[in-house]
C-alpha cells in the first residue's frame, strides 16, 4: 500500500507545485519535491490555477479532470484528489484530499501535518472545484527513471584508482604470505637484515599507494564538484526558477561524493573483496566456505532493504533548517523552527548498519568454531588463523562501503534525476556589442526599433522581457544583432543592458550610490539636477540602507544613476510616483544631450528633443 507524503511548499504560491508533488509520489512511488518541480518545468514563482496544473500534469503522465461539486464529496470515485479551498488568510488554496468511509484527511503543503476533517467541516473551507487524475506507472517510468549519470564521470584517472587499489590490496596479501613464511623464525638474531628491509620496503610502498589513492580520489571528486556546481550556475543565470539554495548546494555535494568517492570506493571495495575471498581460498576451503556463505546471506539482505526504502525520504533537515534561516517568512514561524530544531541531529536505528554487525559477529563465531575444529585436528597452523582473521577485519571493511552505497542508492537516484534537468539544451550564443536592437509584437504587428538615445515603448511591455527576467511570451519577439534573445545568454544581456529597478543599495552616501560606475564627469554641477536636488530636499551625504531607505531617496538614485551605468542600454520603468514628470523630462533631456555611449529603453512618456 502506498501512503500520502505530505510536501510541504517553499514559498506563498507553490501550494499547486506542492499538491501535483504529492499526487505523483502516491501514484507513481516517488520522492518528488517542489524544487524538482521547479526545476523540471522552469517555474518562475507564478501562481498556477486548475488550467494551468491540467496541462503540467500532462507531463508526468496524469490525466486530470476538473470537477464543480458543492456537496457531494462522498460521490467521488477517487482515493485521493487536489481540491481548492480558502485558506484562513482568506485566500484561495490548494490541497491534496485523501478519501475515507466518513471522513477526509486534508494534506495542506502549508501546514507541518496531515489533518483529519468530517465532511460538514470541510465545506466550510472548500470552494466547490476538484481535480481528479488517472495515472500511466507505465509510461511514467519509462521516461523519468533512466539512470546512468553514475558512469558519466568514469575516465582513466578511476582506473588508475582502481589498479592501484587492486595492487595495494595484492600487496596485503604478499605481506601476509610473508608473516606466515618467516613468523616462526622473525626474531631470530641469525636472520639477514634483508628480510626485515623487504618487511619495511612493503609497509612504505603501501603507505604511499595509500596516499596516492586518497589524492586521486579527492582531485576525482573536487572535479566533479567543480562541473556541477558551474551547471547549476548557468541553470540559474538562464532560467527564472527560484530553488532552495542551501538544500541544491547540499544535493551537488552529495552527487559528487557519491560518483567519485563511494562509487569508486564501492568497485575497488568488491574487486578487494574477491582477492581476499581467493586468499581465504588457498589458506583453508571450510574457512573460505564460512565467508562466502554470510556474504550471500549479508547481500541477500542488502537487496531486501534497497528494495523496501527505495523511495525513502530524501530529506536533508540540516539544510533545510538553514534555508528556513534565510527566508523572512519561515524565520518568524518559531513553532515550525523549533520543532525543525528539535528534530535535528535525531538518533535513528540504523538497520543496515545493525544486521551487518548480528552477521558479522555471528560470521566470526562460526569462523572461530570452526578454526577451532581445524586446529585441534591439527588442519590449520594458529599463525594461518591470524592472518583469515586479518584478512576478515580486511574484508569487513570493504563490505562497509557496500552498506552506505546501498543505503543512499535511492536517493542518490531520485537527486540525478533532478539534477539532470539542469542540463541545457541550448547553446546560448553571446556578443560583444549589440548592432541592433529590437522588439516585435506578432499580434498587433507593432514593432520598436531600439536605435535612439532614447528610446521610448509601451507601458505594457515590461522592460524584464529584454533582459529574460521573466519568461518570454509567445507573440512577442525579441532580438538582438538578429538573433532570439531566448538563445542568448543572459550573462551577455546583464553585461550589456542594466534594469534600474534591479537597484543594489550599499551602506554608504546617497552620492555614493548615485555613482555605481566608473564615469568620472560630475553632473551634480548642472543646474537641472542642482534644481532637482534642492526641490526634493535630498541630501548627497547622507548615509542610507537598503532598510531605511525611503521612497524619495529611492527616486532619486534610480532617475541619476542613468549617468553613472556604463553598458549599452539602460532600462528605464516609469514607476515614479514622488518625482514629477516635468523633473524626469528634464534629466531625460539632460541625458540625450550627454556624451556617452550609452542607450536608453524606457515607458517614460518621453518627447524626444
Amino acid at each position: 500500500m502506498i501512503f500520502i507524503k505530505l510536501v510541504k511548499q517553499t514559498q506563498n504560491n507553490d501550494c499547486s507545485l506542492a499538491c501535483l508533488a504529492m499526487v505523483i509520489n502516491y501514484c507513481y512511488n516517488q520522492n518528488y519535491d517542489v524544487d524538482r518541480l521547479k526545476v523540471e518545468n522552469n517555474y518562475n514563482d507564478e501562481s498556477l490555477s486548475f488550467f494551468d496544473i491540467n496541462n503540467l500534469s500532462e507531463k508526468y503522465f496524469l490525466k486530470s479532470t476538473a470537477l464543480e461539486i458543492e456537496q457531494d464529496l462522498e460521490q467521488v470515485n477517487q482515493q485521493i484528489y487536489l481540491a481548492q479551498v480558502v485558506n484562513q488568510t482568506g485566500l484561495m488554496h490548494f490541497v491534496v484530499v485523501e478519501k475515507q468511509k466518513d471522513f477526509l484527511i486534508v494534506y495542506d503543503p502549508s501546514k507541518t501535518k496531515k489533518e483529519k476533517f468530517t465532511y460538514n467541516d470541510f465545506y466550510k473551507i472548500f470552494t466547490g472545484y476538484i481535480l481528479i487524475f488517472q495515472s500511466n506507472k507505465r509510461q511514467f517510468l519509462a521516461n523519468y527513471n533512466h539512470i546512468k549519470s553514475i558512469f558519466y564521470n568514469f575516465n582513466l584517472t578511476c582506473i588508475a584508482y582502481i589498479l592501484i587499489n587492486l595492487f595495494s590490496v595484492l600487496l596485503v596479501v604478499l605481506e601476509m604470505r610473508f608473516l606466515y613464511i618467516y613468523s616462526s623464525s622473525f626474531f631470530n638474531k641469525q636472520n639477514p637484515i634483508s628480510i626485515y628491509l623487504y618487511f619495511l620496503f612493503i609497509f612504505l610502498i603501501n603507505i604511499i599507494i595509500s596516499e596516492i589513492s586518497k589524492i586521486l580520489l579527492n582531485n576525482l571528486y573536487k572535479k566533479n564538484k567543480i562541473k556541477k556546481t558551474k551547471l547549476f550556475y548557468n541553470y540559474l543565470i538562464e532560467n527564472n526558477t527560484k530553488l532552495d539554495l542551501v538544500n541544491s548546494y547540499s544535493e551537488i555535494k552529495f552527487l559528487s561524493s557519491f560518483e567519485t568517492l563511494n562509487f569508486l570506493s564501492l568497485i575497488s571495495s568488491f574487486i578487494s573483496s574477491i582477492v581476499i575471498l581467493f586468499a581465504v581460498y588457498y589458506v583453508n576451503k571450510s574457512i573460505f566456505l564460512v565467508l562466502l556463505v554470510f556474504d550471500l546471506i549479508w547481500l541477500t539482505i542488502s537487496f531486501i532493504y534497497k528494495t523496501i526504502n527505495e523511495n525513502k525520504s530524501i530529506e536533508n533537515k540540516e539544510a533545510n533548517f538553514v534555508s528556513s534561516l534565510f527566508n523572512k517568512n519561515s524565520l518568524f514561524d518559531k513553532e515550525n523552527i523549533y520543532k525543525t530544531i528539535n528534530s535535528l541531529d535525531q538518533t535513528k536505528l540504523d538497520i543496515l548498519n545493525l544486521w551487518f554487525s548480528i552477521v558479522e559477529k555471528i560470521s566470526l563465531l562460526v569462523i572461530y568454531f570452526v578454526s577451532w575444529k581445524l586446529l585441534k585436528f591439527n588442519y590449520l597452523e594458529f599463525s594461518l588463523l591470524i592472518i583469515v582473521i586479518l584478512f576478515k577485519s580486511i574484508h569487513s571493511n570493504d563490505l562497509k562501503k557496500v552498506i552506505y552505497f546501498v543505503e543512499n542508492y535511492s536517493k542518490y537516484k531520485q537527486i540525478a534525476i533532478k539534477f539532470k534537468n539542469y542540463e541545457s539544451q541550448i547553446e546560448y550564443q553571446e556578443f560583444e556589442d549589440i548592432n541592433s536592437f529590437e522588439l516585435r509584437d506578432l499580434s498587433n504587428n507593432k514593432s520598436f526599433v531600439f536605435n535612439n538615445k532614447i528610446n521610448v515603448i509601451s507601458n505594457e511591455y515590461k522592460l524584464n522581457l529584454l533582459t529574460k527576467d521573466i519568461n518570454q511570451i509567445a507573440h512577442i519577439l525579441v532580438s538582438i544583432n538578429d538573433i532570439n534573445i531566448k538563445n542568448i545568454s543572459k550573462l551577455s544581456l546583464k553585461k550589456h543592458i542594466k534594469n534600474l529597478d534591479d537597484i543594489n543599495i550599499n551602506y554608504s552616501t546617497i552620492f555614493q550610490n548615485i555613482i555605481v560606475g566608473q564615469n568620472t564627469e560630475n553632473i551634480f554641477e548642472n543646474e537641472i539636477i542642482k534644481n532637482l536636488l534642492t526641490k526634493y530636499n535630498i541630501n548627497l551625504i547622507k548615509i542610507i540602507n537598503s532598510y531605511d531607505l525611503n521612497k524619495k531617496e529611492y527616486e532619486i538614485i534610480k532617475l541619476l544613476r542613468i549617468f553613472y551605468l556604463n553598458s549599452q542600454y539602460v532600462l528605464l520603468d516609469d514607476d515614479f510616483e514622488i518625482i514629477e514628470e516635468q523633473d524626469i523630462e528634464n534629466v531625460l533631456k539632460l541625458f540625450e544631450n550627454y556624451n556617452s555611449n550609452t542607450r536608453m529603453i524606457t515607458t517614460f512618456n518621453y518627447t524626444q528633443v
